[in-house]
């Protein structure tokens, strides 16, 4: 630890980190809230019924050698995932295996020294999805960037070309496109449903959600239209790619040194972005969201400040933002944060988790991972609560236990294998979203008494910013 932190963790002499280790020392208490107990029935109950068809694993894998593969954030080859992984995300029944679990995936397989062979398998078996999304990346001065897209299906080990693109090299930096420029959702999508619908061993369950969007765009999110400038852009994929790995060593260690430095490197690359593109409202918002993240770690004021200056720009420029799911995020996280209004941000961060488009993505899952927190007292809401009049607590009160299991089950139902869902199960004791036919009938089977305790125990004070 004093190596990782160039000797200042024994610096007692620095009275800023003595201040850091005393809050924190305060702050390890943690309290719970009890809720109705959550059992499969319940999980079942809380899936959305919807026309595309049943729920589809897919992970997303940098577009690398399998067998030369790493998570580097500055690699292109990631950030191609990164930016696949918004697209996919915006579609509905699609489960999106975020880039932390990937992350680990990988590094265990090639731990475990998986032959070449093997090693799509075996990711699949740990990310425990039904496609994987994959391929090969190249760029040259000459001949531009060029991409080859795969979709690997672990049903019967297929894989087929889906995409392949190429960019241009004689354009200017800040303009020219990437190859993925011209690989929409559509386009994925639209040919994924033609290979699926050729194949003779294809599921039916997952060709009906697949043919749900041939031929046509699914709503548009964030994949699309992130960046006007491509250094922007990559800046901006860089520290996303950086925010959703720290959700992995954040299950883990959340006062880890890794999980700070991660962080740091996310807030520097937005501001970069910034510097190419400063009127970008989404970059904004994840400044905010990852400065925010490392104030729990480091510099509390110094981060706190840096989180709230980007959040006013984002919000006093909302208008700009792409899609009526970035503004509303933008207005709730603006009402909690910094105007400190739970009420109103209860209210955005509800709005945001019910729009029609975006009810399935994962602007849905942060609204309700934020309202689950909230409901139980955690975001300040605790603080603010014992300052009210007693004759004006019914009236004023924002903790609402019912509703906080009611968007808990919203997470375990339909966010499976999300670090929020994980976080959850691990408290609720062996609950488990089933995902096929097989392990609906598992669930079903579970021993009663596995699920006959009258209340379950939620800790609360996990005040965290969830990235994409």
């Amino acid at each position: 630890m004093a190596t990782a932190t160039g000797g200042d963790v024994l610096d007692l002499w620095n009275q800023q980190l003595v201040a850091e280790l005393t809050a924190a020392a305060k702050g390890a208490t943690r309290t719970y809230q009890r809720l109705k107990a959550i059992e499969p029935d319940d999980i079942a109950q809380a899936h959305w019924q919807t026309s595309a068809g049943a729920p589809v694993r897919v992970a997303v894998l940098p577009h690398m050698k399998l067998d030369e593969m790493n998570t580097d954030p500055d690699r292109p080859e990631v950030q191609l995932a990164t930016e696949l992984r918004l697209l996919l995300n915006k579609a509905p029944q699609m489960q999106v295996r975020d880039a932390a679990a990937v992350a680990e995936a990988i590094r265990a397989t090639q731990r475990a020294g998986a032959a070449d062979e093997r090693i799509l398998a075996d990711l699949a078996a740990k990310l425990r999805v039904d496609f994987i999304v994959w391929g090969e990346y190249a760029a040259s001065s000459e001949h531009g960037e060029r991409l080859d897209t795969r979709l690997y299906r672990v049903k019967d080990g297929a894989a087929t070309l889906v995409a392949k693109a190429d960019g241009q090299a004689d354009m200017p930096d800040d303009r020219r496109p990437t190859a993925l420029t011209v690989l929409t959702l559509g386009t994925l999508l639209d040919r994924t449903a033609g290979e699926l619908e050729k194949s003779t061993g294809a599921d039916k369950a997952w060709h009906t959600t697949f043919a749900a969007y041939k031929g046509r765009q699914a709503p548009a999110e964030t994949g699309d239209g992130l960046s006007n400038d491509s250094r922007a852009k990559r800046q901006l994929l860089a520290g996303i790619e950086r925010l959703e790995q720290t959700l992995g060593v954040s299950r883990q260690d959340a006062s880890s040194v890794e999980t700070a430095n991660q962080l740091a490197e996310a807030v520097a690359c937005f501001e970069q972005a910034l510097v190419f593109e400063p009127d970008n409202v989404f970059t904004q918002l994840q400044l905010a969201n990852a400065a925010f993240s490392l104030s729990k770690h480091r510099d509390l004021e110094a981060n706190t400040k840096k989180a709230f200056d980007a959040l006013t720009v984002a919000y006093e420029n909302r208008d700009k933002a792409g899609n009526e799911a970035i503004k509303t995020e933008i207005m709730a996280d603006y009402a909690l944060l910094v105007q400190k209004d739970y009420r109103k941000a209860a209210e955005q961060f509800e709005a945001l988790a019910a729009l029609p488009e975006f009810r399935e993505s994962r602007f849905a899952l942060r609204a309700r991972w934020t309202l689950a927190g909230m409901y139980m007292g955690d975001w300040g809401v605790n603080e603010y609560e014992a300052t009210l009049p007693k004759d004006k607590i019914a009236e004023l009160s924002v903790v609402n236990l019912d509703k906080a299991r009611e968007h808990i089950l919203a997470i375990l139902a339909n966010w499976d294998g999300t670090p929020m869902a994980s976080f959850y199960k691990s408290h609720i004791g062996g609950t488990t979203t089933a995902q096929s036919p097989a392990e609906t009938q598992e669930a079903q089977q579970t021993p009663p008494s596995q699920w006959q305790k009258q209340y379950v125990e939620v800790p609360v004070g996990q005040m965290q910013l969830v990235a994409f």
